[in-house]
């Protein structure tokens, strides 16, 4: 299985002649054929396919042709439907061959399909194709999708938006087409804005074109972070710097500071941008000081700094809150 899924067919051919039993599942269902399409190795592929359906389900209903389409495989795709792979079928999630080409990002694959479906269909949670494109940073497809009518302006069942997906991907281009069709502080699931999303994934550039855009850097999210909180996540030091000075104290989720994001990230060069002026004696809602939350980022360096301002012995968290 393992020789199959990381597409190496001297192995496999080895393990074959070995009587290697070719008939059974992973734990999520996999047999051997939906492990050898995500490898995407054809010769593996050609040697698995007369003895498995060719569109027997494995994890999350999947089907050969549909793991071939979001591990980007055009080879084996084209070998799958040529052998008669059914692409109308949907996984449990309602998602189809063609959403997961989108999430896969081979603009050829998208093309192959379009034509026998709807372009702006739903899967379960409310997603279409097109946001699924620009989680993935493919501008390709993504203009395609737009060129073949892909409604743009909508949202999923979790608030999430073609924008959010778009900043989330990190790909500017696509975020400045679709910016001006939406509310610069909208917010998706967990109460995050482009903005904030830019500032915990540390792209400055995309950072820079929201607040260009006027971004609320006010803004908390619905765990109580700020922007400040998000950037020291993202690590960017840039970031970090046009958001102070501010309130470099104020509690964020489970009561933590910015610094203590920092300590957690372990890197050591944000850890000293940000500790200046910071109160490095305050613990968070589960008692752990800085020190504890350092330890468990594991940078050296940060611990060792810390370790002389602080009691080594502390009690703090226990373990269901590691």
């Amino acid at each position: 299985m393992v020789a199959a899924r990381f597409g190496k067919s001297d192995v496999l051919n080895l393990l074959v002649s070995k009587e290697v039993d070719l008939t059974l599942k992973d734990d999520q269902g996999n047999n051997m054929l939906h492990l050898a399409c995500q490898g995407g190795n054809m010769s593996i592929t050609e040697h698995l396919l007369p003895l498995f359906d060719i569109n027997s389900r494995g994890q999350d209903g999947r089907t050969p042709v549909m793991y071939a389409a979001v591990n980007r495989v055009k080879s084996v795709f084209d070998l799958l439907v040529s052998e008669g792979a059914d692409t109308s079928l949907k996984g449990d999630h309602n998602n189809s061959v063609f959403h997961l080409a989108c999430l896969g990002g081979n603009k050829s694959i998208v093309e192959q399909l379009l034509p026998n479906v709807d372009v702006n269909s739903l899967e379960d949670n409310g997603r279409t194709a097109i946001m699924e494109a620009p989680s993935v940073k493919n501008k390709n497809v993504f203009d395609f999708l737009v060129s073949k009518n892909a409604n743009v302006k909508v949202f999923d069942d979790y608030r999430d938006s073609v924008l959010h997906s778009a900043c989330k991907g990190g790909e500017t281009s696509i975020v400045q087409c679709v910016l001006q069709m939406f509310d610069v502080n909208t917010r998706e699931k967990k109460g995050l804005t482009p903005a904030m999303i830019a500032a915990s994934l540390g792209n400055r550039r995309l950072f820079n074109v929201l607040v260009s855009q006027q971004a609320d850097l006010t803004l908390t999210d619905d765990h109580g972070n700020n922007m400040l909180h998000l950037a020291c996540q993202g690590r960017n030091r840039s970031i970090i710097k046009h958001l102070l000075p501010g309130d470099i104290n104020t509690r964020g989720q489970d009561g933590r500071t910015a610094v203590m994001y920092t300590v957690l990230n372990g890197v050591k060069s944000v850890f000293d941008f940000v500790s200046w002026g910071a109160d490095m004696s305050l613990k968070d809602d589960y008692n752990a000081p800085i020190f504890h939350l350092a330890c468990r980022g594991g940078n050296t360096s940060i611990v060792e700094h810390l370790l002389q301002q602080s009691d080594i012995n502390h009690r703090g968290f226990n373990k269901e809150q590691l």
